[in-house]
């Protein structure tokens, strides 16, 4: 690997009281931002964290990468994953349900796999840590699981089991269910960021620098992430590929220069990496999602629960959002004309930026 090829950055006196982390999204900026940690001395100290949060609904591209990134620097990557506790699944999920059933539009309504009944006998009270239910049915030491390469759930496990976590918050609280939409990112807010933050906690760790691998030619992104310093001051956000003024032309010139890159599998390119890492999120362009299920790759996970989040709310329109429901969308994705890949990057539809995700 040409490691000289990411310019090294260390802007800050590495200091034993100061832990340095950066949650790697499995994307090529985020990969370069921490190339560059490392040229910068970053990965020499145990109080150096790199942390990868699966939600099981990325391509395997980017699982591939990720081990090809470890393998080529020596340095680990933690890999964690949201999910549901024993007293959680014991209590209130129906021995009936599986994991499979549900990504293939096997429920019709919530009930049939959360005691619905018994939720609703529940007193919601917030935990003191403002996201926990309370101990036993959501405890960050059992509800965050180490993971790896090979043990990492490829089926959505992990995003459904927060799913079912947050539906049974609303349903205790008399409220309507919610997916992930552009006022309500849970999916990396809790999928990915509080995840990482729990663990990091469960060692003892609350005050740190995070680095975010946000580009120089992302200002209104790296403005919010600079901001959020001002806020608070147990940890301070950085965003070193700004600093360093790079690019996304800086990004792919880097990777095309090295043995791997995302997307590559044996050689081959399995998939295009400007279509996002989280294959179905909701905040990517209308062209993208019909070329994507036009291309095999269904939305299988979300369709679901936008069935699921309807048909409890009363309104089969409730989730519709911006462009529809994901069945709204494969419907006009198979009465359409094959849509070109170029058609796709050269859309000119203006897409929101996931803030987490650090690509």
């Amino acid at each position: 690997m040409k490691l000289d090829v990411f310019p090294p950055y260390a802007p800050y006196e590495r200091s034993p009281d100061l832990p340095e982390v950066h949650n790697l999204s499995g994307g090529r900026s985020s990969a370069f931002t921490w190339l560059s940690l490392i040229n910068g001395g970053f990965g020499k100290s145990e109080n150096h964290y790199t942390l990868f949060e699966n939600t099981g609904e990325e391509h395997e591209t980017c699982y591939v990468f990720l081990k090809e990134l470890q393998e080529n620097t020596g340095i680990p990557i933690t890999w964690l994953e949201y999910s549901l506790t024993d007293k959680f699944i014991n209590d209130l999920v129906f021995s009936s349900f599986s994991y499979e059933k549900f990504k293939n539009a096997g429920y019709t309504n919530i009930g049939q796999i959360l005691d619905v009944k018994k939720l609703r006998s529940f007193t919601f009270l917030k935990s003191p840590n403002s996201f926990w239910y309370k101990d036993g049915y959501s405890h960050p030491a059992n509800s965050i699981k180490e993971v790896d390469f090979k043990t990492a759930s490829r089926n959505g496990k992990p995003f459904i089991d927060l799913f079912l976590y947050k539906c049974a918050i609303r349903i205790m609280k008399d409220e309507g269910l919610l997916i992930p939409s552009v006022g309500q990112r849970w999916c990396t807010g809790d999928g990915k960021e509080k995840v990482g933050d729990r663990w990091l906690s469960l060692k003892g760790i609350t005050e740190f620098i995070s680095y975010k691998g946000m580009r120089y030619d992302e200002p209104d992104r790296v403005r919010k992430i600079f901001a959020k310093n001002d806020r608070q001051d147990n940890v301070i956000y950085d965003a070193p590929l700004h600093v360093l003024k790079i690019t996304k032309i800086d990004v792919l010139i880097a990777w095309a220069a090295q043995n791997f890159d995302l997307g590559l599998i044996n050689g081959v390119y399995t998939f295009i990496d400007a279509l996002g890492n989280c294959l179905y999120c909701h905040l990517k362009k209308k062209i993208k999602k019909l070329y994507l299920i036009q291309q095999g790759h269904k939305s299988r996970t979300l369709a679901q629960m936008e069935r699921l989040v309807n048909n409890y709310n009363g309104d089969t329109d409730a989730m519709a959002r911006q462009h529809g429901t994901y069945d709204m969308l494969e419907k006009e994705a198979f009465n359409m004309r094959e849509i070109s890949i170029s058609e796709v990057l050269s859309n000119e539809e203006v897409e929101i930026s996931c803030f987490n995700c650090g690509d």
